[in-house]
């Protein structure tokens, strides 16, 4: 996990100094690119790509200076590097790199093709930028990489692999020993959200009170029903409308200060009933206000490229799912305890009648 982060650091680094330095068009070609030889000895060896397997296109990012070691660009020697003289190799350029970089849409193997070059002049250097389309159909599962370039020239050289997909954004650092990724660009379906939504409610400790204390007065079991009902109901409701409806959202401060209370209000009719039919009508604007708590919760979850109409429906489902266990559980519980507090009250009179 912390690889992973400082993988993720390291190229949102590379993406703002890519968007501070710039990038070199065709309108520049005839200025020098800054370059190097002796200095890039003591910088370390990497390349950016970047595949995108919604558009099925990538781009890949090459220092000048590893280009210049492995196919030689700078044709009169003088540690600068035109575009002319980039251009004039953009052809064995290109083959060599697709030579050294193998991609996969669910097995398939992908048919790189060029869209073009590009330099970009960053604090490190500068990089030969080669857009390519994949050339294969839009995976629904898996994507694969294969990649090899410079192992055979410097085995400290690495690529970092960014892949943005229906999933999200993966990233992985290719080298000698990993050289191979397979990226699932699959979308987390229903029962993922469902276990968020199952989770959601057991760090919610206020709602789990509340349902529990509602339950534990010997209300008629149709009663029972009625409340756990209106209460899932009420957080289906704002949950969906949370969905639909951004601005729907309470301000945080006023969701901290309405739930503890709520949970005083329930502690002081299980004390003191003071609503001791139609329960169900409390239980309903609990939920309603619980529901907006639950939706703050949701919006949290990273939906790793789902949408929200997938999303939504198995967190919800999760919540309900959960409730009614909890409910069965504290029932049953409820239930047993009672019928062994009758039990020698019953064998006493039974007892005495027997005389």
């Amino acid at each position: 996990m912390r690889q992973r982060d400082e993988l993720n650091a390291i190229l949102d680094r590379r993406l703002r100094a890519r968007r501070l330095g710039g990038r070199v068009s065709l309108a520049s070609a005839a200025l020098a690119i800054a370059f190097s030889t002796v200095a890039s000895a003591h910088k370390p060896s990497d390349s950016y790509l970047s595949l995108d397997a919604t558009s099925m296109q990538g781009s890949w990012d090459i220092a000048l200076r590893d280009l210049d070691d492995a196919i030689g660009v700078d044709a009169d020697g003088n540690g600068a590097v035109t575009w002319g003289e980039l251009r004039q190799r953009e052809s064995v350029l290109t083959a060599w790199a697709f030579s050294r970089l193998a991609v996969k849409s669910d097995g398939a193997a992908c048919k790189l093709q060029p869209l073009g070059l590009a330099v970009d002049d960053l604090s490190d250097g500068a990089y030969a930028v080669l857009r390519f389309s994949l050339g294969c159909a839009r995976p629904k599962a898996t994507l694969s990489v294969q990649y090899s370039l410079l192992f055979d020239l410097d085995p400290t050289h690495r690529g970092l692999l960014r892949v943005i997909s229906a999933a999200g954004v993966t990233s992985a650092v290719l080298g000698p020993d990993t050289a191979s990724a397979n990226i699932s660009i699959a979308a987390p379906g229903a029962l993922h959200f469902a276990a968020q939504g199952a989770l959601a409610l057991f760090k919610q400790v206020w709602a789990m009170f509340i349902l529990v204390a509602l339950l534990l007065r010997r209300y008629p079991r149709k009663e029972r029903v009625a409340t756990v009902v209106s209460f899932a109901l009420a957080l289906s409701i704002v949950l969906v409308l949370s969905g639909l409806l951004t601005s729907l959202h309470p301000a945080p401060r006023v969701l901290q200060a309405a739930v503890p209370l709520s949970l005083v209000l329930v502690a002081l009719n299980l004390a003191w009933p003071l609503l001791r039919e139609r329960l169900w009508a409390l239980s309903f604007a609990l939920g309603l206000l619980h529901g907006f708590d639950f939706a703050q919760r949701f919006a949290a979850i990273p939906l790793a490229g789902a949408s929200v109409a997938r999303a939504l429906p198995g967190f919800n489902l999760g919540l309900v799912v959960t409730i009614t266990a909890i409910t069965l559980l504290v029932s049953a519980i409820g239930e047993a305890v009672q019928s062994g507090l009758r039990a020698p009250r019953e064998y006493a009179r039974a007892g005495s009648s027997s005389q």
